[in-house]
């Protein structure tokens, strides 16, 4: 059992701990434990990581609720979350939608990613920490066009979020999400890199920068030819 969880928190008060990386360990006073973006690989390379252990086995401390602030694979690591639910099954998640998918999938560690893991003397939660983090790795196949909507504040203070729901409208389909003609694929990403021509939306190779609702409309109709 790990010391936090003898932890006594006066009343009005929160526990927290933090365990390296973007991990953080919370506790209330009637002993609920909450762990934000838990991430212990055991594949732990000199380069990366200070130490050469992980600050915690994930089976030592009780966990309830774990929150995960986004999908890139040091926040929603699979490899973690799925020791943590071997251990304690009633753990709840509260997460972004496409964290929430990955582990309801529970076939993260598929084909090729294990394959790459075994080829490159990795664990497959090593490889599936790269694959999430960088938007270039494609872990299904899209569309025709990829359109990925940049997320990040600038283009969130521009209106990218009005952009992204008028290509679900027009579309039919949410991010993430492939329509059934296999003509769009459409994403949410993080920054991409054109901070002052917000919102932004990148068309596979191409940007397209200051958008409105109008030209986003003129633009998939030039798509759909």
């Amino acid at each position: 059992m790990h010391p936090f969880e003898d932890l006594v928190v006066p009343e009005g008060s929160v526990g927290i701990h933090w365990f390296g990386q973007s991990t953080l360990g919370l506790k209330d006073p009637q002993g609920t434990i909450v762990q934000v973006d838990p991430y212990y690989p055991r594949e732990r390379p000199s380069d990366r990581f200070v130490h050469a252990r992980p600050p915690l086995n994930e089976e030592s401390l009780r966990t309830d609720y774990v929150i995960l602030t986004h999908d890139h694979g040091d926040h929603t690591c699979i490899e973690s979350i799925e020791r943590i639910v071997g251990t304690y099954p009633d753990v709840r998640f509260v997460g972004p939608e496409e964290s929430i998918k990955h582990i309801r999938a529970s076939n993260i560690d598929n084909d090729s990613v294990m394959l790459a893991a075994e080829t490159l003397e990795l664990s497959p939660g090593y490889v599936w920490g790269v694959l999430t983090f960088y938007t270039h790795y494609r872990r299904e196949g899209d569309g025709k066009y990829l359109l990925q909507v940049c997320s990040t504040l600038p283009c969130a203070l521009r209106g990218c979020r009005d952009i992204q729901h008028r290509l679900e409208e027009k579309l039919g389909i949410e991010a993430g999400e492939t329509t059934e003609d296999g003509l769009f694929t459409l994403k949410k990403v993080e920054c991409l890199g054109s901070c002052d021509t917000a919102p932004v939306v990148q068309v596979n190779e191409k940007y397209h920068e200051n958008l409105d609702i109008e030209e986003l409309d003129k633009l998939l109709e030039t798509l759909r030819g």
